[in-house]
């Protein structure tokens, strides 16, 4: 799907964090939610910055005038993270409780090296700032450029698609979590929609879950 204009979003998900430990929700990743006449995947792969910085804006504003004492989750791509004016762009006050997510890890490979030197520089600013940076759905291929940043994240997403095809494999999936915790102190898996999903989940050692086994909220 080709977008000549990029229709607004009709409204935010929420999507629910688990802590494994406590089974309590510690927080939402914070997601647009379009008409289904929309294709989100294709609406982000094209969309320009300048609406990528709006809505996480937007969004930021929505979800910190809750008195909710949970983290919320909001997404930020490569290609904006690396910008060299970003801290003008965003604005978090520490005290929300808000976790910057770098969404697209792919994306990584592209980037020359005064971009990646850039895109650490923000991160370590995000850090200073006591801001929480997580890296989302990632694959094992990709461990190995996501350590050549040098930057330790607060968390990973283990992609939900790489844990289905691995939920079938205990030491396939077990090795992909323990290789995560080298490089982030928080794993989690992604993708979580039954109660045997939650078992082998559980049973690999991740810290954190997500998926529809806990129902999103739209507000």
């Amino acid at each position: 799907m080709m977008f000549t204009h990029y229709p607004s979003p009709v409204g935010i998900k929420l999507q629910p964090i688990v802590e494994l430990k406590t089974g309590l929700v510690i927080g939402y990743e914070v997601l647009s939610h379009f008409s289904d006449a929309v294709d989100s995947e294709s609406y982000f792969r094209q969309v320009p910055s300048n609406i990528v910085f709006s809505m996480f804006n937007h969004q930021l504003e929505r979800v910190t005038n809750s008195s909710s004492d949970v983290h919320y989750f909001i997404n930020l791509p490569v290609r904006d993270l690396s910008r060299s004016d970003l801290g003008e762009l965003i604005q978090i006050s520490p005290d929300k409780k808000v976790v910057v997510e770098l969404q697209d890890p792919e994306n990584l490979v592209g980037l020359t090296c005064a971009e990646q030197q850039t895109l650490v520089k923000n991160l370590n600013a995000l850090h200073e700032q006591n801001i929480a940076v997580w890296l989302d759905d990632i694959e094992g291929s990709m461990l190995s450029v996501v350590r050549e940043l040098n930057f330790r994240f607060d968390g990973i997403k283990i992609d939900k698609h790489e844990f289905w095809r691995s939920q079938s494999m205990p030491s396939v999936l077990n090795q992909l979590v323990k290789n995560c915790y080298q490089i982030s102190p928080n794993v989690l898996i992604e993708g979580i929609e039954t109660l045997q999903h939650r078992e082998i989940a559980a049973c690999s050692g991740a810290s954190h879950l997500q998926g529809y086994l806990w129902p999103e909220m739209i507000i």
